[in-house]
């Protein structure tokens, strides 16, 4: 065996090991506070994302998958300031996943098509080739082809990257794998229409289903708005100001502008959603109470 391959190998025993584990994996499988690497000022993923990595760890080894009977979905929804690394956790997630369940097969959307290219695909690219086993697969981001696999079974053992169409939701439709994980990502899920959720649903029928969905939670309304309220969905607020990589004097200086309790403040810092929308008369939480009554 090649050196190469002697490495591929051990490698391939972490991830064995660390499969119900995906904060150790990442501890392991990124150069943490490594001179001359992007992460030299970085000792480990920031706080709100281990503290996410281990609940997510608590969730798998609750019910472990044992590659026949299928499990409930696994399903955490995110709502936090700007800047605190939602992408970055998304990237970490797919890779964790397709490098620890043989074919695993995913679907990643955001908002917009840009936000998608530029931001949420980015990231994948910039985390792939810090991580120990990204060079195990392949990396596309052309134009209408925006994917990841593994070249040997590049059919069965990949993820695809796709802008949300409302005329074309069946593109959403049909992601199985009895025997490993589907999975979806949304990144900035306020804005993704509902009908994409309920097609997404379809596909964490089988196998080990994953969905994480993050977000600015800029709308007080809607499909991410009722995962904070819906059973089967884990959810969690990140404040931006107690994230490491913020500017904390920028944020301080929003809440002395709009106030602790504004809106503005709300979304933009602490990941909480508006009170009210700029087209309401009542508010959204009024309206749910009075629902309730």
């Amino acid at each position: 065996m090649s050196a190469t391959t002697n490495e591929d190998a051990e490698l391939a025993q972490l991830c064995l090991e660390t499969r119900n584990d995906p904060l150790k994996w990442v501890r392991l499988m990124f150069p943490w506070g490594l001179s001359g690497t992007e992460l030299v000022h970085h000792n480990g993923p920031d706080t709100w994302q281990s503290e996410f990595l281990e609940m997510l760890g608590d969730m798998i080894q609750a019910e472990p998958f044992d590659g026949r009977k299928p499990t409930r979905p696994r399903q955490v929804a995110v709502a936090s300031g700007h800047g605190v690394g939602k992408s970055a956790i998304s990237a970490m997630l797919i890779l964790y996943i397709l490098a620890t369940r043989q074919d695993a097969i995913g679907m990643v959307t955001a908002n917009t098509s840009v936000q998608l290219n530029t931001k949420t695909w980015a990231e994948v690219s910039k985390w792939r080739r810090l991580c120990a086993i990204g060079h195990w697969f392949s990396y596309s981001n052309s134009r209408g082809n925006m994917n990841m696999n593994y070249p040997a079974r590049k059919d069965k053992w990949r993820v695809d990257a796709i802008p949300f169409d409302p005329r074309n939701t069946e593109a959403f439709a049909g992601l199985h794998a009895a025997h490993s994980s589907p999975f979806y990502i949304f990144d900035e899920a306020s804005a993704i229409p509902d009908k994409i959720w309920e097609v997404a649903d379809g596909g964490k029928t089988d196998g080990e289903p994953f969905h994480f969905a993050f977000g600015n939670p800029t709308q007080p309304v809607g499909m991410f708005r009722e995962l904070f309220d819906m059973e089967g969905w884990v959810t969690y607020h990140v404040d931006a100001r107690k994230s490491g990589i913020t500017n904390k004097d920028h944020l301080d200086a929003m809440v002395r502008k709009y106030g602790e309790d504004s809106d503005t403040v709300r979304v933009r810092v602490k990941g909480e959603f508006p009170l009210q929308g700029n087209d309401t008369v009542n508010a959204a939480d009024d309206v749910r109470e009075a629902k309730a009554r």
